[in-house]
């Protein structure tokens, strides 16, 4: 109880400072709604968790810190809310940052997060946009984009299978592609 009440409290002065900013804050006990976000305040001591708009951050860290990190989030702009995203959702999926495939992974659905019809033509418009971007050749890309998949889903396939809410074996580079994105946008258009 009053763990709760500490939230509670931490929640109306965090809204205080924020309205103090300009940001259309809402306090609704431990729970901030700022902007179009939305920042339940937990007393645990894990790392800040989100899933799109929605943050669950330790109230632990103390009210400067908090201001902070809310006032950057709201801050920050979609591209790079939108690759956040990306990243959560590879490394979710078991895909090593190790592998040059992660990379080419995330360049490829950050690009048809923002344009979904260049999904229809990967090896025309996405594949040579980042092989130019990175010196390699075209080939190499969806290569070790395949490597990355090939990887993660032999070693644990409950990620992906999970993603696709369907029967499937290892995806495509383009189903995975797709499917990622395709969930991205989905959160934040």
């Amino acid at each position: 109880m009053i763990i709760e009440e500490k939230e509670e409290l931490l929640a109306a002065k965090l809204a205080d400072r924020l309205k103090k900013e300009k940001f259309n804050v809402i306090a609704d006990g431990a729970v901030l709604k700022v902007q179009d976000y939305i920042f339940v305040l937990q007393s645990s001591n894990e790392q800040p968790k989100h899933c799109g708009v929605r943050y669950e951050i330790p109230s632990g860290y103390g009210e400067e810190t908090l201001y902070s990190y809310i006032k950057m989030t709201v801050s920050t702009p979609l591209e790079r809310k939108i690759e956040d995203m990306t990243v959560d959702t590879i490394l979710s999926l078991g895909i090593s940052r190790a592998l040059k495939g992660y990379l080419y992974l995330a360049e490829s659905i950050v690009m048809c997060v923002a344009k979904p019809d260049k999904l229809y033509c990967l090896s025309k418009d996405v594949y040579p946009e980042i092989a130019q971007k990175y010196g390699v050749d075209m080939s190499c890309i969806e290569r070790s984009i395949r490597h990355a998949i090939t990887k993660a889903y032999s070693e644990d396939p409950e990620p992906m299978r999970a993603m696709f809410r369907r029967p499937i074996q290892r995806p495509k580079c383009q189903e995975l592609i797709a499917e990622c994105a395709d969930t991205i946008r989905r959160v934040f258009y």
